[in-house]
């Protein structure tokens, strides 16, 4: 199976972001950018620079989880 990789910036701009951090926090107005298949930042809102991205989505209705993968298995 071969995995397909998206090259250059994407910039997801979501309602509120679910951490899986140790405080549990959801944070609001701020986006995600994702460089080269990677979560490489979260940028406030404001501060976007919309020049910079090959690609932005708007997901202001949806709430972005972390997705959790079990990686134990027998």
């Amino acid at each position: 199976m071969s995995k397909s990789k998206v090259e250059g910036r994407i910039l997801l701009k979501p309602k509120k972001i679910i951490t899986a951090d140790s405080k549990n926090r959801i944070l609001k107005n701020i986006a995600v950018e994702i460089t080269d298949s990677k979560i490489s930042a979260f940028i406030p809102i404001e501060k976007i620079q919309k020049e910079k991205y090959n690609e932005m989505y708007d997901a202001s209705n949806l709430t972005l989880i972390p997705g959790f993968i079990q990686t134990h298995v027998h």
